[in-house]
């Protein structure tokens, strides 16, 4: 299995200028997408002796997150499978067969001035910078040598940077190329999408869909204008439902596209993504929010077509899509829930106040780059959305289901 082991380096002149320069800068917003192929770096020491060492012959892999309390992102490490980790005081102690062969520590190691530098090189991707180093602690035949890798990554202005030392003798090829290369930063939560529609001057917007939006079902509006005005927002809330209703339904109602053309609305959050002629009528509705200089917002419902909305973006990528739909089903899929506790078991699984709490929300948060502090209580009680859903309503962010088995670092 080992000999088919391939790894493609892509090289990339974006290098580490978007994520770091010397190993140590912080990315402004989140984790950046730069792929390199290895590169040997720094002075190094003559020394091939480590090179008749014997290495243990690792069989297989396994995939271990390791991340800091309160991060959204974590550091997913391909370790050989018969490595045991075990949680120390500092870290985490690497074992195999009830010994210990290195440690995996958050920061610099403690005792980097005891090793000389033997080899080293560097492989960025996905933001993450993995350096490979070949250490030396002694002389002659009284010297001993490990591994070190180093991962560095950084979101926002939180960079985060671990170290994983382990005995030469433990790491054959396969395991040292998994461990270079194979390594990648994943996220442990959704994106709450805090801030994207910034805009504390809005003061008009509409919703426009068919029933999934009206009171009957979602009730959408309703709960979006409460969560607005308990939090002191002053914002008018337009929802409009029409049963049966696509983009199209919209674009050729002269009343509302003139409402729109005159700047009526600051925004406009647009369901009915049904089939491809939808994506037509998309890119109508936006020629008419850009006359009005409004913000067109695409707001799939829950009984959208997921493969219609994937081509909507592909053509018209510019737009700003708030994904109602997919925020359902993470919450559905990450929090083991019940689909019926978001929708009615009628003919088209009508979306319950539960889906037009997390809509609202959602919309909340894009707007106003925070959540609401303030619950809700007129369509839906705050204190019913909190026992299904968690922090939710405090985060906008929904842990995703392997989130349970990471591994956290001082």
């Amino acid at each position: 299995m080992k000999n088919n082991f391939k790894i493609k380096l892509v090289v990339s002149v974006l290098m580490l200028t978007a994520l770091l320069c010397g190993c140590k800068k912080e990315s402004n917003d989140s984790v950046e997408a730069t792929t390199t192929e290895a590169t040997t770096t720094s002075a190094q020491t003559v020394d091939a002796a480590y090179e008749s060492i014997p290495r243990f012959d690792s069989e297989s892999n396994a995939k271990l997150e390791f991340s800091f309390l309160g991060d959204p992102y974590a550091l997913s490490l391909t370790l050989p499978s018969e490595w045991e980790v075990v949680s120390v005081s500092k870290g985490y102690s690497l074992r195999r067969d009830g010994n210990e062969i290195g440690r995996i520590i958050s920061g610099e190691t403690e005792d980097a001035s005891e090793w000389t530098e033997v080899k080293c090189y560097e492989f960025a991707d996905g933001g993450l910078l993995t350096t490979t180093y070949i250490e030396r602690r002694g002389e002659g035949a009284e010297a001993e040598y490990r591994y070190r890798f180093s991962y560095y990554y950084a979101f926002g202005n939180i960079s985060r940077l671990t170290n994983l030392t382990v005995a030469l003798s433990e790491v054959d090829e396969f395991a040292e190329k998994s461990m270079a290369y194979t390594c990648t930063v994943v996220r442990l939560t959704t994106d709450s999408g805090i801030g994207i529609l910034a805009d504390n001057s809005v003061r008009n917007i509409a919703i426009l869909g068919n029933s999934f939006v009206g009171s009957g079902s979602s009730n959408i509006g309703a709960i979006t204008q409460e969560m607005f005005n308990l939090n002191g927002k002053q914002c008018n809330v337009d929802a409009i439902s029409r049963g049966m209703a696509n983009i199209s339904t919209y674009t050729g109602d002269a009343e509302m596209m003139n409402k729109i053309r005159s700047g009526y609305y600051d925004m406009v959050f647009i369901c009915g993504l049904y089939s491809n002629g939808h994506v037509g009528a998309l890119k109508t509705l936006k020629d008419a929010c850009d006359a009005g200089q409004t913000r067109l917002v695409v707001f799939p419902a829950h009984n959208e077509s997921a493969s219609v909305i994937s081509q909507a973006k592909q053509l018209i990528p510019d737009l700003v899509y708030l994904d109602w739909k997919g925020e359902i089903d993470a919450l559905i899929a990450n929090k083991k829930l019940s689909r019926w506790e978001f929708c009615y078991d009628d003919y088209y699984d009508h979306s319950k106040p539960l889906a037009g709490y997390v809509g609202a929300h959602m919309i909340y948060r894009a707007i106003y780059s925070s959540v609401p502090t303030v619950g809700v209580s007129s369509s839906i009680q705050q204190s019913y959305v909190d026992s299904l859903l968690g922090n939710y309503s405090s985060t906008g962010a929904i842990d995703l289901a392997y989130k349970s088995t990471v591994k956290y670092l001082d």
